[in-house]
């Protein structure tokens, strides 16, 4: 256990600590290492000089009663207590400098101090609930720069139910985004592209953001937006006052670990959108960075048209996958469902011909 002096050589106190705290030994039975030079009251005198020469100069404060020093001396009297709370032995500061005595008006005194082990303790906690908001206002930021908006941000994998007489494709198409998640880190580095096709409804965006939703709580960035929006927030740079440039988007759009791109197919398709769809493109498939893209278009010559045969080359690459969503709307059939029936009645609640049960 280390002793008061060593605690308080890490935690100095704003006055001189007294010889009882930074020496526990003395007055236990181990001998004063300035007993040669110390007279009765505890005065400790100049290397050679002697107490009966009157102009002997004195190096400690001015001499206390004996029979006080003495007292407060002795090495019986330091307190001994346990914590409370944790049950480790305490530590006490012995206060018996002259300055702080004549300033407080006290006599010499102990002075508990806090318990180390709750103190570590307390450290300990404390930094790990910084760590902790750390981590979650990380979180948020992802998340907030994800670009997710409210209906997606609880997409998931788990929530993702498939239904109706294509059941068994829909579970293909749901393991083959979760590998993806699951295995982005590899993914990452041999930069796959995944193209979801198909029509509305059949559970494109839900994928795309679960595969966000899960990367970005593995403090990866995403970034999820639809063709059109991307397209004319691009295009708006274009404006003398606008505070950003083309170049920083399309950098931006270079960095993320993971890009989603929605709704491939709606815009106008002009040779200034192809364009700036091939830069965006171009540079994540030349950085080796993962896209998901996703279209209504079932035709892949018509998608062919409006992106270029050198982005659907690319689909072609590694394992990236080009994935069919055949099937009906998630929506519609939820529409077309029958409504289900009154509950069956109690075998007591028999209603007889009369009309009336009994």
């Amino acid at each position: 256990m280390e002793s008061i002096g060593q605690i308080l050589k890490k935690a100095p106190l704003p006055f001189p600590i007294s010889r009882r705290n930074s020496s526990r030994e003395i007055g236990e039975g181990v001998a004063d290492p300035d007993a040669d030079n110390r007279v009765p009251g505890g005065i400790r005198l100049p290397d050679g000089a002697d107490e009966a020469d009157p102009k002997c100069p004195v190096l400690d404060e001015p001499r206390v009663p004996d029979d006080k020093y003495e007292a407060v001396r002795i090495g019986n009297d330091r307190p001994e207590a346990l914590c409370p709370v944790c049950g480790a032995p305490m530590s006490f500061v012995f206060m018996d400098n002259p300055s702080y005595l004549k300033i407080t008006g006290k006599e010499p005194y102990w002075v508990e101090l806090p318990c180390g082990a709750c103190e570590r303790k307390r450290e300990t906690r404390e930094l790990a609930e910084r760590s902790e908001e750390a981590s979650r206002n990380r979180l948020n930021a992802l998340i907030a720069n994800s670009m997710l908006r409210e209906r997606f941000c609880n997409k998931t994998f788990a929530n993702f139910i498939p239904f109706g007489k294509d059941k068994e494709k829909q579970l293909y198409v749901l393991s083959i985004a979760r590998d993806f998640a699951d295995d982005f880190n590899r993914h990452r580095r041999i930069g796959t592209w995944l193209l979801f096709m198909g029509n509305v409804g059949a559970g494109k965006s839900h994928l795309c953001a679960a595969v966000i939703n899960q990367l970005v709580r593995a403090g990866r960035t995403a970034l999820f937006t639809k063709a059109p929006r991307l397209l004319r927030e691009v295009k708006e740079t274009f404006n003398r006052d606008s505070e950003v440039t083309q170049s920083e988007i399309i950098a931006r759009m270079g960095e993320l670990d993971l890009l989603v791109i929605d709704e491939v197919g709606i815009q106008f398709g002009t040779d200034t959108e192809r364009m700036i769809l091939y830069e965006i493109l171009d540079l994540r498939y030349e950085s080796m960075r993962p896209v998901i893209l996703t279209t209504n278009i079932t035709d892949l010559k018509s998608l062919e048209t409006l992106l270029g045969a050198r982005i659907i080359d690319r689909l072609f690459e590694g394992e990236s996958k080009i994935v069919f969503f055949d099937w009906e709307s998630h929506r519609r059939f939820e529409r077309s469902a029958p409504e289900p029936g009154p509950p069956p009645k109690p075998p007591g609640a028999i209603t007889p011909m009369g009309g009336k049960s009994r």
